[in-house]
């Protein structure tokens, strides 16, 4: 009876502890257990986190994407930048490399023809000097004697057409010429360097006997053997200044260009404008104190025996001047070209340079 009161008196404090547990909210929220949930939700719950997952990888893998293409993009545009400035760099620098080979041929062929020129006045003169020579080595005008020796400059003057006047001076000075005209050229600096010994080209004079403008070739006449060897007096022979302004005037290099000569001195012989030709006689302003600096500077180095040609501004236009000495006497001759008429043959080039940078410059 005691084991069963105790029995029953352990079994009434459980109920109550029971009791009070499931009064208390905290313990019945532990004891309740929650519903299960339903399959539906439990799919689209595990589509959805395939979905975030999915998605946040997308977006990671196209933003490292859109990163390496910026990138590549920069990296695209760095490599066409340096290439179309180093095709245009090449291409500039061969321009002005072809540009100056180019002018440097035009500028030669201008100087060329200028050459062609002098040559041939040289070689006029080489002839005349040779001519003259030749008279003077005669046994007959090596007598001296006029009366013996007229007839014979008579023929030569018929025979050879290029002098109009041939004259024999004695070692004074004192001289005759075919015209029956006499003068003395004592101060003459051809007669002088003819008594020297120098068979030689006067800078064009006024001649004090037909009083006309003209270049004296002067050869020493020696005496024959047995006599001993020297000077005994000059032969010369009188041309008109006519066959250098021919040659001067036939050289041209397109429109407005034009070709003059400078005695030893500075002084214009042949020149478009005839108030500037001055001689020996008839002095005239030397180019060498003209007031254009450029005009001075290229007179002097044609009076050095220089040969060139150089861009320069003369009488406010820019030209290219040639120069180039005569080698049979003492003169210079220049070419003067309008600038466009040489660089006007350039238009080719700068045309194809256009299109080439039109092509690489959008």
């Amino acid at each position: 009876m005691l084991i069963r009161q105790n029995d029953e008196d352990r079994l009434i404090n459980l109920t109550r502890r029971e009791h009070l547990m499931m009064q208390n909210p905290v313990n019945q929220a532990g004891c309740v257990s929650a519903p299960p949930l339903h399959p539906t939700k439990k799919l689209r719950r595990f589509w959805q986190n395939i979905s975030n997952s999915a998605q946040s990888g997308w977006q990671q893998a196209h933003s490292l994407w859109q990163h390496r293409r910026q990138r590549r993009h920069l990296l695209t545009l760095l490599i066409l930048g340096t290439t179309a400035l180093t095709i245009s760099t090449t291409a500039c620098i061969s321009y002005f490399f072809v540009r100056g080979l180019i002018l440097d041929n035009l500028k030669q062929v201008a100087l060329l023809k200028l050459e062609k020129g002098t040559n041939e006045i040289d070689r006029w003169l080489s002839n005349r000097k040779a001519e003259i020579e030749t008279i003077a080595y005669t046994p007959t005008v090596s007598t001296l004697n006029w009366k013996l020796v007229e007839p014979q400059l008579q023929g030569e003057i018929y025979r050879l057409k290029e002098y109009f006047i041939l004259a024999l001076t004695q070692p004074d000075g004192s001289l005759i010429n075919t015209l029956g005209k006499r003068a003395n050229s004592k101060d003459r600096q051809h007669f002088q360097k003819a008594m020297a010994g120098q068979l030689n080209v006067s800078d064009p004079l006024m001649s004090r006997s037909t009083k006309v403008a003209t270049i004296i070739i002067s050869a020493p006449i020696w005496a024959l053997p047995p006599a001993p060897n020297q000077v005994i007096g000059v032969l010369s022979g009188g041309i008109k200044l006519d066959k250098v302004a021919s040659v001067a005037n036939s050289l041209h290099y397109g429109s407005d260009s034009y070709a003059f000569a400078l005695n030893s001195q500075g002084v214009p012989i042949v020149h478009p404008n005839k108030n500037l030709i001055g001689n020996i006689d008839r002095l005239a302003p030397s180019f060498l104190h003209s007031q254009d600096p450029a005009l001075s500077t290229i007179t002097r180095q044609m009076i050095d025996r220089q040969r060139n040609i150089e861009l320069v501004k003369i009488d406010k236009k820019w030209v290219y001047v040639g120069y180039a000495p005569l080698k049979e006497v003492n003169w210079s001759m220049a070419l003067v070209i309008p600038r466009e008429n040489i660089e006007s043959q350039l238009q080719a080039l700068n045309l194809l340079t256009s299109v080439v940078a039109g092509l690489l410059v959008p």
